[in-house]
């Protein structure tokens, strides 16, 4: 199993199984939209200044990275967790619905 992240793509690979990608960003952003889209957010008074703006957008895209990283790790623990069994989706719902029926039981007494 590996987990492989560069800047806008997670890739999770399991031997003879599935490879999962998942794209964090859409297409690139033009530098001049950025500006233009910086200024409009400072004239409305999203931000005192356009420094605010590019401050505010660095701490963002920092919590983004400790959570991509924590979910990464959290991904790799489940996978390193052993082996899987097979899921039985009717026995889930099942399940579920029992837990459901239970809980309606005990607010009517």
């Amino acid at each position: 199993m590996n987990i492989l992240a560069h800047r806008d793509l997670l890739r999770i690979e399991r031997p003879h199984r599935i490879v999962l990608h998942v794209h964090l960003q859409r297409r690139p952003i033009e530098p001049a939209a950025l500006e233009k889209f910086v200024d409009s957010q400072v004239r409305e008074g999203t931000y005192r200044s356009r420094e605010a703006a590019i401050v505010a957008a660095v701490s963002h895209q920092k919590r983004r990275s400790e959570q991509l990283a924590w979910l990464q790790s959290e991904i790799q623990k489940g996978l390193n967790s052993g082996p899987t069994g097979e899921l039985d989706i009717e026995n889930v719902i099942r399940r579920g619905r029992r837990r459901v029926a239970a809980r309606a039981r005990r607010a009517r007494s």
